[in-house]
């Protein structure tokens, strides 16, 4: 197992419960404004919109049409934030100001999912359409393609640009890591030891680049067997090169969301608690300030602020949390 660093001992967290209480905010970014950016999902009880929050906690909302379902949100190159809207299979582009403009993706049904900002100055984005998995690139003007070949039911999620200019993207039921060329459009795909998922691969969601230069993301486990099949973190090289990294342990960790934050760790987001690893592999556990049942700690993103910034999906509030490793 990895060893525990001293960030234990000096983490500390807030939490900003939303205005709307029944909201359940998801994908989350530090926006050019200085400020966090997240998505609200269209649930029952929620309703779906962009929201924003200062670093003081306060909390603005940009409502979306009803039919609106928006996943996960990127700051664009443009100093506006671009989002993936299920709802209306469209990407979604929102100024600072609160002005929202929609396009919508070629494909009916597409689901887009994932969205990163690339190095070709374009937004990258998942389609998770069920048999249709597609990569799609939007440019800010509101042109938007996705990319032969569609990749079956690869349970494409996360996407993100690489230190290698490339753009990553997770292939969880395929077990394998993806890579588009931003210049040739060439695809390049990498397996991945662990056979957690359905498919023969770990369900994996979330991915992000490392300050090490590698690209890192969680995998949950998906056995009562945490001895066989830990809930752990995979860390691949831009060559292909595999790591992972158990964490835990129990049955309740689920990692999903991942950041790299400006301490230079890793930073995940568990069912009731906040991990943070180090490129090393030494391993801290922040338990949630208020864990229940309701709370679902899910999307996270290193903040304007130098802390960590988390959504709890299930508990309609935002968290913070940082501490002096």
């Amino acid at each position: 197992m990895p060893t525990a660093d001293r960030c234990a001992a000096t983490g500390t967290q807030s939490e900003f419960p939303l205005p709307a209480p029944d909201s359940s905010p998801a994908g989350i970014t530090t926006g050019p404004d200085g400020a966090v950016w997240f998505t609200v999902l269209s649930t029952k009880k929620s309703a779906p919109a962009i929201g924003r929050i200062a670093t003081s906690g306060d909390v603005t909302s940009f409502a979306l049409p009803v039919e609106a379902n928006p996943i996960q949100l990127v700051a664009g190159p443009d100093r506006a934030l671009w989002f993936t809207d299920a709802g209306t299979n469209s990407i979604g582009r929102i100024t600072t100001a609160g002005v929202i403009t929609e396009f919508p993706t070629p494909t009916r049904d597409s689901n887009p999912s994932g969205i990163a900002a690339g190095a070709d100055g374009a937004l990258w984005f998942t389609e998770a359409k069920i048999g249709q998995n597609r990569v799609g690139r939007a440019t800010t003007a509101g042109t938007v393609t996705e990319l032969e070949p569609p990749l079956g039911y690869a349970g494409v999620s996360g996407v993100a640009a690489g230190s290698d200019g490339g753009m990553w993207f997770t292939e969880g039921l395929h077990g394998q890591m993806g890579r588009f060329d931003v210049r040739t459009g060439k695809l390049s795909q990498f397996p991945l030891p662990s056979t957690q998922g359905d498919f023969g691969g770990p369900v994996i969601n979330g991915v992000v680049a490392g300050h090490d230069g590698a690209m890192w993301f969680p995998i949950p486990s998906r056995s009562s067997d945490l001895d066989k099949n830990p809930n752990a973190l995979g860390r691949m090289s831009t060559t292909g090169a595999v790591s992972e990294f158990p964490i835990g342990p129990g049955t309740q960790v689920w990692p999903e969301g991942i950041t790299a934050g400006s301490d230079g760790a890793l930073w995940f987001t568990e069912r009731a608690a906040i991990g943070r690893m180090t490129t090393t592999g030494q391993i801290t556990e922040l338990p949630a300030l208020s864990p229940s049942f309701s709370s679902y700690p899910g999307g996270i993103a290193a903040g304007p602020d130098g802390a960590v910034w988390f959504t709890d999906t299930g508990g309609s509030k935002i968290g913070r949390v940082s501490c002096r490793p």
